[in-house]
């Protein structure tokens, strides 16, 4: 409806709109923005391309339909709403850069310029992705109307046309939400599908896409309507028609105050009955029986949308936890519809096999170390009730080992020191067949050094001496005690020592 930017398929607005544009083709606004050509025109305002002069950058225009001129309270609540959108901070939500007003004082939002198409016109098209993408554009969506949630904004006009599918740099596309807040500025009504073009007094919003409550009062702000519209939207998208449809307003809002919408294997017979499910839960006339928030429901889409945008949902529930809107975690093992009274309607059908694993951490409950991000987290069930112990870590495991090795080292040196020595090879018992005979020192015996035999005179084929034979011939034998020394002026001998070796075979004399 309201584009940002010009449609990628090349059409021409219609010739009424461009001639009730109000800004003419080369202008200034604000004297640092000229018109560059008009875009596109819905029910409240026009949007025109632009360049800012100072940075050479391409925008977007955005100001109210020339109709509401006479309304100042409108181009109030026009700037109001623009303000407060220019808090809102996501990449799933079109940028307000400034709010500037025209020579006629009529307020101008200064947004991103995008490259791209809404929706609305890719499902007239029937130009949509796998229902991959088309899920994964659910869940920016829910991500984007959750910033604005955060921030007090309730969009309440959530339809194909304020999604816009946006090119970016390498050809991916994200959905980026357009509109936020605007639809409370004045009655809009849908230009598709063959519906009269006639407003209906007491509605803010499209009537196909609005929420049995936002019907019953036109003051309803609870963001659960917006929950009520992206789950029409999701079933637009894989029925090709809204689950509410009629000739006239009053019909549709009719059939959507009293009727449940129409199962959508219907349409799609061959798709997952979780995914109908969710539709079903987005789409009950009571909201305590929905979702609870967008992040709920961006929860419950991811198992079936592209695995890169688990950080998407991720950051989702961060932003409504910390505005105190939701309570929903990122288990390891989603049950995306919990076993709540609420949900007992909706167990009869549901297979067996229905709890889908994400492959992402879990905030704000995170996942233990020893858990990698892209790792299977289906054996996790339960990580609060009983955490993981941290692994010890390797320098801890180092120094143990080498404390052991240095315990073990010592051990050995003790033992080799306390081992005692062995004797010599030539120095053993002296066999039994050998005698040692000692006889008294002869008083005319020099002593010579040849007397003394030592550990080279006893060769290995000789019989080898005792120690205490050895100690023997060391030794010089004392006089008894008060017996007179002979010969005490001629100098001491020692006595001589006869090692006999009786063997057969060899008989050797030692002196």
């Amino acid at each position: 409806m309201e584009d940002h930017l010009e449609d990628a398929a090349g059409s021409s607005p219609p010739a009424s709109q461009v001639h009730a544009a109000s800004l003419i083709t080369g202008e200034i606004v604000a004297g640092k923005y000229r018109v560059e050509k008009f875009i596109d025109a819905g029910g409240m305002a026009q949007i025109f391309v632009a360049t800012n002069l100072e940075l050479d950058e391409r925008v977007a225009l955005k100001l109210p339909h020339p109709t509401f001129r006479d309304r100042p309270d409108l181009n109030d609540r026009f700037r109001e709403e623009a303000r407060s959108l220019a808090r809102v901070r996501s990449e799933n939500v079109a940028r307000v850069h400034d709010v500037v007003s025209t020579a006629e004082n009529e307020p101008v939002m200064v947004m991103e310029f995008l490259e791209g198409e809404n929706l609305a016109r890719l499902i007239e098209k029937k130009a949509l992705p796998s229902f991959e993408e088309r899920i994964g554009w659910m869940i920016e969506t829910c991500s984007g109307v959750a910033v604005a949630h955060a921030n007090g904004i309730v969009h309440r006009d959530v339809k194909p046309e304020n999604i816009f599918i946006a090119v970016l740099l390498g050809g991916r596309r994200m959905a980026k939400v357009l509109d936020f807040g605007i639809s409370r500025l004045a009655m809009t009504t849908s230009r598709r599908r063959g519906l009269p073009s006639k407003v209906a007094d007491h509605l803010v919003g499209s009537p196909m896409y609005m929420a049995p409550e936002q019907i019953a009062s036109p003051n309803a702000a609870d963001p659960r309507v917006d929950v009520w519209s992206i789950g029409v939207v999701l079933f637009e998208l894989f029925a090709g028609r809204p689950p509410f449809i009629g000739k006239t307003v009053d019909e549709v809002c009719e059939r959507i105050l009293h009727t449940q919408a129409e199962n959508l294997t219907t349409f799609v017979p061959n798709l997952d009955p979780e995914l109908t499910l969710i539709v079903d839960k987005c789409l009950q006339r009571d909201p305590e029986l929905r979702f609870g928030s967008v992040a709920d429901l961006a929860v419950a889409l991811l198992p079936f949308g592209p695995p890169r945008l688990a950080t998407t949902v991720d950051h989702t529930i961060n932003v409504l936890r910390a505005a105190g809107m939701t309570e929903v975690e990122m288990p390891a093992t989603i049950s995306l519809l919990p076993n709540t009274p609420e949900n007992a309607s909706f167990r009869d059908s549901r297979p067996s096999s229905s709890n889908r694993s994400i492959k992402m951490s879990s905030r704000p409950t995170p996942l233990p170390a020893t858990v990698s991000r892209r790792s299977d987290l289906s054996q996790l069930t339960s990580t609060q009730a009983s955490p993981e112990k941290p692994a010890p870590s390797r320098r801890r495991t180092f120094l143990v080992v080498a404390l052991l090795a240095i315990l073990a080292a010592m051990i050995g040196l003790v033992l080799l020191w306390q081992k005692p020595t062995p004797l010599p090879e030539a120095v053993a018992q002296p066999s039994a067949s050998t005698r040692v005979e000692t006889s008294p020192p002869s008083a005319l015996a020099p002593a010579t050094p040849s007397a003394v035999p030592s550990a080279g005179v006893v060769s290995s084929a000789a019989p080898t001496m005792s120690n205490a034979a050895l100690n023997s011939t060391s030794t010089p034998a004392r006089p008894k005690t008060g017996a007179p020394a002979a010969n005490s002026g001629a100098p001491a001998t020692k006595p001589s020592v006869r090692i006999i070796d009786d063997s057969p075979s060899k008989t050797k004399v030692i002196e």
